[in-house]
This record gives C-alpha cells, sequence and structure tokens, in this order.
C-alpha cells in the first residue's frame, strides 16, 4: 500500500471514530490531499451529517477540494444548503462550485441560497453558480448588481 493511500484510510478511519477534535482535524486532512483523498468521499459525505457544524462545515470544504471525483456527494451537499450553521451552507456552495457542471442538480437550490441573509453564503452560492451554470448565473446576477461589480473585480466575468 502506498504512503498516499495508507494516510488516507487512517484519516477515513479517524474521521470516523476520532473524538471531536480529532475528527475535524482528519477532514480537513483529506481536504488538503486533495484528489488523492478520493476513497473518502463516502466519509465525508456521512460528516456532512454530524451534529457538530465545524465538522460539517470541514467535511464540505474537503469534498470541495477533492473537487468532480465527489460529484457522489451532490445530494448530501444540497441538503447542507440548507443548514443552520452559516459556514456549512457557504462552504457547501463552494463545494458544489468545485465539483463543477457534475453538481447541475444544486442549481435551484443555489439561486435560492442568493437570498441568504449572511452575505459570506450569498457570495459562494453566486460564485457556484458561475461554476455550475454560467447561464442561469448570469440571468440571475443581473439582479444583483453589488454581486456582479464584486465579480467583475475577481475578474470572474466580463465587464460590460
Amino acid at each position: 500500500m502506498s504512503e498516499a493511500r495508507h494516510s488516507v484510510v487512517e484519516l477515513i478511519a479517524a474521521l470516523q471514530t476520532g473524538d471531536f477534535q480529532v475528527r475535524n482535524e482528519a477532514a480537513v486532512a483529506l481536504g488538503e490531499m486533495g484528489l488523492e483523498a478520493r476513497e473518502s468521499v463516502p466519509a465525508l459525505t456521512r460528516a456532512l451529517e454530524a451534529e457538530d457544524k465545524y465538522l460539517r462545515s470541514h467535511a464540505a470544504a474537503a469534498l470541495g477540494k477533492i473537487g468532480p471525483a465527489s460529484r457522489t456527494a451532490v445530494p448530501a451537499l444540497i441538503r447542507v444548503l440548507k443548514d443552520k450553521d452559516e459556514d456549512a451552507r457557504a462552504e457547501a456552495a463552494a463545494a458544489l462550485g468545485h465539483i463543477g457542471p457534475e453538481a447541475r442538480a444544486s442549481v435551484g437550490d443555489l439561486v435560492e441560497l442568493l437570498k441568504d441573509e449572511r452575505k459570506p453564503v450569498r457570495r459562494q452560492a453566486a460564485t457556484a453558480l458561475k461554476m455550475i451554470d454560467p447561464q442561469t448565473a448570469a440571468k440571475h446576477l443581473g439582479f444583483l448588481p453589488g454581486l456582479r461589480r464584486w465579480f467583475e473585480r475577481k475578474g470572474l466575468t466580463k465587464a460590460t
């Protein structure tokens, strides 16, 4: 077994059986491994339902860093878009964006998230929409001039 694979297996075990801190650190570490940690997607997907809001947020972030290989987590990430914790909602939106067009099923929920009470959540939703479905993003972001200017400053869209 390669060293990276061995680490992933150990981190998955820590994610599932460790205490509060160990589980959170395992989720962060799996995210840092990116695509190499793709076999952790099922365990990270289960972690999205944890009682611990930090673990839900870290698991979503890790799935985003794994990218399109996390596509099986899309339904669970969509559920997290309605989480009571704003960081979890924002990380889920970001993860869906990093999964890309494979996360097309989340477009309607991301459009709804553009109305979230928290500005960072709205920004993540807008960025994710842009990455998943640029046409839908353009249609909806046209109603949000502040977000459009933010996109232009970030170089994510052409200035009109």
